[in-house]
């Protein structure tokens, strides 16, 4: 016990001992004015020949005030250091636990510290609602996918399984695949985006491809117009958002015709140019209609049909700002949806 005192003392005996070394160290240029002042006084007496009674009483004068002063500083420098090292030793920075600044220079620190403070507050709620998001996706998707498991294990203990219907359960199996996929890519933010031009009809057809079994279960028609466009995108993200609204479509269409094809734009511009999606299906509520885009909503129609996850449309939206496209969707209930992706864009710069 006496061993830890002894100990606890000496470390403390250092620790002092280091702090008058670092206030000699930083008020250095001030002792040593101090005493250039004082050797002048001597040197003035020196060479006029002055009685040296009233030189050696404004010295040590002297000498008494700046000893005066260096202590009060000293104490004032121990306890701006002792809070200082608490502040440093604490988990979280706080700048209520910062001592007050002195001089114009140590507040322009302490700006520059709460700046950087409020910085990385803001960073860090940040990445805590991407981990809640990312963790309320996971889980809503894991549920999510269970579904079509279920459909297919119940499909092959039959003597005869419906080959469409499992292929319905298929392409939803891999519809959720696709979106964890792609919600990773943008997690990586544009990591695996390349943009270039590309084809609209060709990527068009690619997600009708993967979309067919779905027409082909509900026997809807598919209408497609003009789609002789070049766009600057990435062909595999702009390929995911046209099959998902494609999903969309179908899955909220019992029976009619789903059309895609090109509409010019909103006249801004002569390049100006959208790609519709519009279908024959139940449509959108109008209280509904300003949320869609908003990550996990389902809606009424999203209620109504329980294989809903209100994270698409959300996906969608996002794949389309990083690609430089906008997105726009109209409705009425019990007349259909026009959803509108704005493929207005510049061209490449030619090298």
């Amino acid at each position: 016990m006496e061993k830890s005192v002894e100990t606890g003392d000496a470390s403390e005996k250092r620790k002092r001992e280091g702090n008058g070394k670092s206030y000699l160290a930083d008020r250095k240029r001030v002792i040593v004015l101090s005493g250039v002042l004082m050797l002048l006084v001597v040197l003035v007496y020196g060479l006029y020949g002055l009685p040296w009674g009233p030189a050696c009483y404004v010295l040590a004068l002297d000498g008494v005030i700046l000893l005066a002063v260096m202590v009060v500083d000293y104490v004032r420098y121990r306890e701006k250091l002792r809070a200082l090292s608490g502040v440093r030793n604490q988990e979280e920075y706080s700048p209520a636990c910062m001592p007050e600044p002195e001089g114009a220079a140590e507040r322009a620190y302490r700006q520059i510290l709460d700046r950087l403070f409020e910085k990385r507050k803001a960073e860090a709620e940040l990445y805590a609602a991407s981990v809640w998001e990312a963790r309320q996706y996971y889980t809503r998707w894991s549920h999510q996918i269970k579904t079509p498991i279920a459909g297919i294990r119940l499909l092959l203990e039959e003597e005869e399984p419906d080959r469409s219907e499992l292929n319905r359960e298929l392409y939803r199996i891999q519809q959720y695949v696709e979106m964890v996929l792609q919600y990773q890519r943008l997690e990586g933010k544009s990591d695996d985006l390349v943009l270039r031009e590309y084809r609209l009809e060709g990527i068009v057809k690619q997600a009708l491809k993967k979309t067919a079994v779905l027409f082909r279960h509900k026997d809807i028609a598919l209408e497609l117009g003009n789609l002789d466009h070049t766009v600057v995108t990435d062909e595999k993200w702009l390929a995911f958002v046209i099959e998902q609204l494609v999903a969309n479509a179908v899955k909220y269409t019992k029976k009619g015709s789903i059309f895609l094809g090109l509409e010019p734009g909103d006249g801004s511009g002569t390049e100006g140019v959208a790609l519709l999606i519009r279908d024959t299906g139940i449509g959108i509520r109008k209280e509904d209609l300003p949320r869609i885009f908003d990550w996990g909503y389902t809606g009424y129609n999203g209620r109504e049909n329980h294989h809903s996850t209100g994270i698409g449309l959300s996906l969608c939206r996002q794949t389309l700002e990083l690609l430089g496209h906008g997105i726009r969707i109209e409705s009425e209930p019990g007349a259909g949806t026009c959803v509108m992706i704005d493929l207005t864009q510049m061209k490449l710069e030619q090298e």
